[in-house]
């Protein structure tokens, strides 16, 4: 009897699903009251709902719930999962990645993805806390062996001290710490970063292999064409000298052959003492500096007390892109608006 039930229950349960997709219900006045016949097409309506929310659920089942740390990465990551599964931005809004104090609901969202992907300890400092909670696998950026890694400087590295082809050194034997984490800003390792994905995302998930190399394939082509442009549009200022507010550009700088760089601080958390403000305001001088560029939305005081009276443009560069939308398209408006900027500044003045 509870058989014969249940298999009747199932045959109308699959007359529901064809109803549904056909998108009518049965209706006919001799077979029920109203009454009755109100409460036969609530049911299943309710049973079409459970239905197609059922066949979506099970269309994304394969695609690996995603987190990214940061716009560039969130980015990256979107580009080669167009088409299949969009992953979610842990830092929506325009907050510093460093030392950022992840709320309740930013943990709850690390914990209920499959794969949390980040830069590494030097930008997204959180992450040590986090890795000890849950199921969550964490995908450090960083570690891709096909990375090329630059050291963190300090306040005496600096381009006319040390050749890009020292800096440029692999950091094998660098801890988590003393590495340089914008490894975004060299358009060569956001390829690098898509290559890995491309693999990582079609070993994890082999139904939309297929489609994972497309994207990547299309991604890598358009960042080809983005990397040969930025580098033609600076190639003029090779030596031309200017001043960043914090240490984050050496990778655009070694990609770009910029060799006049110089920076105020090697970390946003760090104050430079009197002697290193001093030291940069004579540099200004001596070096002919006309180009600072400090990060939006304020000049930081820092950069005002550097530049004053001192015949210098102050320039917003954001080697986050926090002002950018967060989407697929954002990293390469991110490396197009940084040539951009840094172009527009450096073109306006003459050498020393």
């Amino acid at each position: 009897m509870k058989r014969a039930l249940l298999l009747t229950a199932i045959d109308r349960y699959i007359s529901a699903a064809k109803l549904c997709r056909n998108n009518r219900l049965p209706y006919h006045k001799t077979m029920f009251s109203s009454s009755v016949h109100k409460r036969v097409r609530e049911f299943l309506a309710a049973l079409c709902i459970s239905f197609l929310a059922t066949s979506q659920a099970h269309a994304h089942t394969d695609a690996p719930r995603i987190v990214v740390s940061i716009k560039p990465l969130h980015s990256i990551v979107s580009q080669i999962t167009l088409g299949v599964t969009q992953p979610a931005l842990l830092l929506e809004q325009e907050a510093s990645a460093h030392h950022f104090q992840l709320r309740p609901s930013q943990q709850q969202k690390i914990s209920r993805a499959e794969l949390f992907i980040y830069s590494g300890e030097q930008i997204e400092s959180f992450v040590e806390k986090q890795q000890q909670r849950g199921d969550t696998e964490f995908i450090r950026l960083a570690s891709i062996e096909t990375l090329q890694l630059l050291s963190s400087r300090d306040f005496h590295h600096h381009h006319h001290e040390q050749s890009h082809d020292d800096m440029a050194e692999p950091a094998t034997a660098n801890t988590d710490h003393t590495i340089d984490g914008h490894i975004w800003l060299s358009i060569s390792n956001a390829i690098a970063i898509s290559e890995y994905l491309q693999a990582l995302l079609s070993q994890r998930d082999p139904a939309h292999q297929a489609q994972y190399q497309a994207n990547a394939s299309r991604f890598i082509q358009r960042l080809d064409q983005l990397r040969s442009g930025n580098q033609q549009k600076l190639a003029a200022f090779s030596q031309r000298p200017f001043l960043v507010y914090h240490d984050a550009y050496q990778y655009f700088e070694m990609e770009n052959n910029l060799q006049g760089a110089h920076f105020i601080t090697s970390s946003p958390d760090i104050n430079p003492g009197i002697r290193r403000v001093q030291y940069l305001k004579q540099l200004i001088r001596t070096e002919g500096i006309r180009c600072v560029f400090y990060e939006p939305p304020n000049i930081p005081p820092l950069v005002a007390t550097i530049s004053e009276n001192q015949p210098v443009q102050l320039v917003a560069l954001d080697p986050i892109g926090a002002q950018i939308e967060a989407g697929a398209d954002h990293y390469t408006q991110l490396m197009q608006q940084t040539a951009e900027q840094m172009h527009r500044c450096l073109s306006t003045t003459n050498d020393k």
